[in-house]
């Protein structure tokens, strides 16, 4: 049996918070769906970079991921927005004291 190429692996991840994401996106709370996001996001650039043969660093910052994907595919640079939006819900979601801040 074949093993799964690293880049492949990455791309199974996303899907699988991408999944969460449909589970839950209608019951909440938006924290966890904002926090699924982000990290569906990071997994598919990291993906991306691996499939480039490229090391992804050990970061979650989606703008610097994106940075570097920018360098491999130019067309990438339409998601800087989002990603700008997403990079900060790898640490705020995981706060419950700001909850509230998260919303459809």
């Amino acid at each position: 049996m074949n093993q799964p190429m690293e880049h492949d692996i990455w791309f199974y991840r996303a899907k699988q918070d991408w999944l969460t994401i449909s589970a839950i996106i209608g019951a909440g709370p938006w924290s966890h769906v904002s926090f699924h996001a982000q990290q569906a996001a990071e997994k598919c650039l990291k993906g991306f970079l691996r499939f480039k043969m490229a090391e992804p660093p050990k970061i979650h910052d989606l703008t610097r991921l994106l940075s570097i994907a920018k360098g491999y595919d130019p067309s990438l640079d339409s998601l800087e927005d989002d990603c700008n939006i997403l990079t900060q819900y790898a640490i705020d979601a995981r706060y419950e004291d700001i909850e509230d801040e998260f919303d459809e």
